[in-house]
């Protein structure tokens, strides 16, 4: 997963809260606490705070608590830090590189990451806020085209890490080229479509090709084959087709499976009562599985009432979709926090 995309999200997805009542004081030591790129602690300028290498993690956590509180993705500021550790995902590579030299780091680069995936929309099309994958110039690197490299930032803008034999493993690959979008009717098999198609599979001679996008109320089969703006969605009568998304008090179609009712916020769902986008309730109020489960994301609907899903240490059920907190995996009916990624010398 490459640093140099844009958080879409980043999640991933995949990326404040709605009071700042769970958020830790600064009181501690400098240097184990990233500075609040959101308040404050502004350059005089109004700029934001630069976010030292060995503060990252600390930041990271921070900026992705304050999207999932937010946004309805955990119940408590303490529940997300428990389940979320910075260490199971990519960044412990990209310090070792950059303590090593392998990696420059830019500190006002990492500020302004960390403040965008803080404040991220809620949206359904936003991927996870979790990724500092999504911001471009944090980490970089110089190798030319050719050289060795083990992740992406070390290659030069527009070229990727390519040709790696084992992907989950401490193997280089060589900084290739990264193609350039294609438009309709072209391959996209290893390139990205342009902004006006999206990348089809051709099931009569199993290509892969760039297909404009399709247009409000068309029927559609691909998640992202809709023009901008719209979604690709399940509808009541088993035909899927591009709908544009609603805001919160809008009116929406409660035959609309995902998201519900077209509507666009995560933290919102169609009421069939009304065919309204209405706030979706949260643990210990009443909801209901029909037409969907209408909790907010950290619960599910049980026996009429929203209760939390299981968190870190929680008994739970390996399930499609899961059925823990966030992204904790269920392993041997425990919930459990992803384990941490060791770092290639």
């Amino acid at each position: 997963m490459c640093l140099r995309s844009c958080l879409a999200c980043l999640w991933i997805i995949t990326v404040g809260c709605g009071d700042d009542s769970g958020v830790p004081s600064d009181a501690a030591p400098e240097g184990d606490v990233a500075p609040d790129v959101r308040d404050e602690n502004a350059d005089a300028d109004g700029g934001l705070t630069p976010v030292p290498l060995d503060a990252l993690a600390t930041g990271l956590e921070r900026s992705v608590c304050d999207w999932e509180e937010r946004c309805g993705r955990v119940p408590d500021r303490a529940s997300c830090e428990e389940a979320f550790d910075p260490a199971s995902g990519e960044l412990p590579q990209l310090v070792a590189y950059a303590n090593s030299g392998r990696l420059m780091y830019d500190p006002q680069s990492a500020a302004q990451c960390l403040d965008s995936i803080a404040n991220a929309p809620c949206n359904v099309l936003a991927g996870p806020a979790n990724a500092l994958l999504s911001c471009p110039d944090v980490f970089t690197g110089s190798s030319d085209r050719g050289g060795l490299c083990t992740v992406s930032q070390e290659c030069m803008v527009g070229e990727s890490c390519q040709g790696r034999s084992c992907p989950f493993a401490c193997c280089s690959g060589s900084c290739t080229p990264s193609p350039e979008p294609v438009g309709i009717g072209g391959d996209c098999t290893t390139a990205p479509c342009d902004a006006a198609s999206y990348c089809h599979l051709v099931t009569a001679t199993g290509d892969f090709r760039c297909e404009s996008r399709i247009a409000l109320g068309a029927p559609c089969a691909d998640p992202d084959a809709c023009v901008q703006g719209a979604v690709c969605s399940a509808m009541a009568s088993g035909q899927a087709r591009c709908i544009a998304l609603v805001d919160e008090g809008e009116s929406c179609d409660p035959t609309v499976g995902f998201p519900s009712g077209g509507c666009s916020d995560i933290t919102t769902w169609c009421n069939p009562a009304s065919s309204i986008c209405e706030q979706r309730p949260s643990s210990g109020q009443p909801c209901t599985v029909d037409p969907i489960d209408n909790c907010l994301l950290y619960a599910r609907c049980a026996a009429g009432t929203c209760a939390v899903r299981p968190s870190v240490g929680d008994a739970c059920v390996p399930a499609t979709p899961p059925s823990c907190l966030l992204n904790l995996d269920c392993v041997e009916g425990v919930c459990t926090v992803p384990p941490a990624v060791n770092p290639c010398p």
